[in-house]
């Protein structure tokens, strides 16, 4: 951390006041502030949008201290899942603030395909690695990437854009549905999340400390999504475990927190040995 430079900390800081300040905002639009369960929730929720700015100004650190070259490619796309995942956090709490007029069975299904996108965005970089390791002439970042990468942001873009006026047409679908009865939307998270973390341990078996030192960390990381998305469905699909909806809601922000402290810790310890070998 005291290899950061003055840039990084004032940049966190202000983006960080900026989110506080926008989240404090909504999270008064009918909230009653007397309730001691929502305001431990909005301030929860509070630091989890904290720590995901964190992990994405850190990404931006990790691109900058490689620099340009194909494993910029691989952390592009990292960095490009660490905002999606975001994304699918800010579009459930603008749900929850009457930006969308939708059902509860519509809202986990968009929210789900950002986190999908996001999942598919550490893949890809993962995907990149094994390309590096296995051909000569590995490509940058270059046409493929980014047209990968722009799909991904495109499609979340119009997740946010089309749910009001897609909700009369969705929502007897998936209401009642198998979709929703089944918990197939956590399960496929599970399967996306389990197959970004096989390329951690990929980066782990066939790479040097520039990389293996972020494996485990990312790995962390992927894993306790996954048991977020498998709490969820134990709780809230399966009924395996009967409690009421705030209490999953609880522990899905208690998975959260250290998910993303684990996310940040993997994008400054690659930092740090960049700038480490680096140095004359």
């Amino acid at each position: 951390m005291k290899n950061l430079p003055a840039w990084f900390a004032f940049f966190s800081l202000i983006l960080s006041f900026s989110l506080f300040a926008s989240f404090n905002a909504f999270a008064k639009v009918g909230s009653p502030p007397s309730d001691p369960g929502v305001l431990l929730f909005q301030k929860a929720d509070g630091v989890i949008f904290f720590l995901l700015i964190l992990s994405f100004v850190s990404g931006l650190y990790v691109i900058k201290s490689i620099g340009s070259g194909a494993l910029n490619a691989t952390f592009t796309a990292f960095l490009e899942g660490i905002l999606l995942i975001g994304l699918s956090r800010l579009f459930a709490f603008f749900s929850f603030q009457g930006v969308y007029q939708i059902s509860s069975a519509s809202l986990h299904f968009w929210w789900h395909l950002l986190f999908y996108l996001g999942m598919l965005a550490f893949i890809w970089g993962g995907s990149r690695l094994k390309d590096l390791s296995t051909n000569a002439s590995p490509e940058k970042f270059g046409f493929r990437n980014q047209t990968f990468l722009g799909l991904l942001l495109l499609t979340a873009l119009a997740i946010f854009v089309f749910p009001n006026s897609l909700e009369s047409a969705l929502s007897p679908v998936l209401t009642g549905s198998m979709i929703e009865s089944s918990g197939l939307l956590h399960l496929a998270a599970i399967v996306l999340a389990g197959a970004a973390g096989s390329t951690m341990l990929y980066i782990r078996h066939h790479w040097g400390r520039l990389l293996s030192v972020s494996s485990l960390p990312l790995l962390a990381f992927l894993v306790l999504s996954a048991v977020q998305h498998l709490w969820e469905l134990a709780a809230g699909s399966w009924k395996l475990v009967v409690v009421p909806s705030q209490t999953i809601e609880r522990v899905d922000q208690l998975i959260a927190i250290p998910a993303f402290i684990f996310l940040i810790a993997s994008m400054l310890r690659v930092a740090q040995v960049v700038r480490s070998q680096l140095r004359p």
